[in-house]
């Protein structure tokens, strides 16, 4: 799904897979006077849960040490960068977006502009195609956090499981289903 809307300067693009919801931000020169950041707060319609997404950078003056791996709300420490991901989405899962333009000092932050956008996540299996995508670089800080900066064979099968996201399972099931005297034709790269 693929989205675009423009609200007072600001303007949002959004293309959402299975698993990951990119956004591409921009502001008008003159909407970029005083500008820290912008703010995510995500609605999901199948939990309900509503939350402001966090990040890992912060305002050196609110916290001049994060530990590593440490993460903070997006409306406290905005993303200072035209281009973010949400790389905690579900597939199918529908889900609203505001994205807020944060202006002023650090600790007294205020939104000026926002746009509200809801998007649902791509499902992997179609009726006619199917598109699986294991966790690549992108995934790097999130598995060093989760499993400790260990090699996969340290530690152990649920770190191989979170690499594959499904995609070893999907394969094998893709295979399994080609009957005797057809052939098989894949594209497959990165190994």
């Amino acid at each position: 799904m693929r989205s675009r809307k423009t609200s007072n300067g600001f303007t949002v693009n959004t293309i959402a897979g299975a698993y990951v919801i990119f956004f591409g931000m921009n502001l008008t020169a003159a909407a970029r006077k005083g500008f820290r950041g912008f703010a995510f707060k995500r609605e999901d319609h199948k939990t309900g849960e509503v939350t402001w997404l966090r990040g890992l950078k912060t305002f050196e003056t609110i916290e001049p040490h994060p530990a590593p791996g440490e993460n903070f709300s997006t409306l406290e420490h905005p993303i200072q960068s035209f281009q973010w991901a949400d790389y905690s989405v579900h597939p199918g899962y529908n889900y609203t977006y505001t994205i807020q333009c944060m202006y002023g000092e650090p600790g007294k932050l205020v939104s000026k502009i926002k746009i509200t956008i809801p998007i649902k996540a791509e499902v992997e299996t179609g009726k006619t195609h199917s598109a699986f995508f294991n966790r690549g670089s992108v995934a790097t800080q999130e598995y060093a956090r989760r499993f400790l900066n260990k090699r996969p064979e340290v530690a152990g099968p649920g770190a191989y499981e979170w690499l594959s996201r499904g995609l070893i399972e999907a394969i094998v099931a893709f295979i399994e289903r080609v009957k005797a005297g057809h052939s098989l034709h894949g594209a497959i790269y990165e190994f």
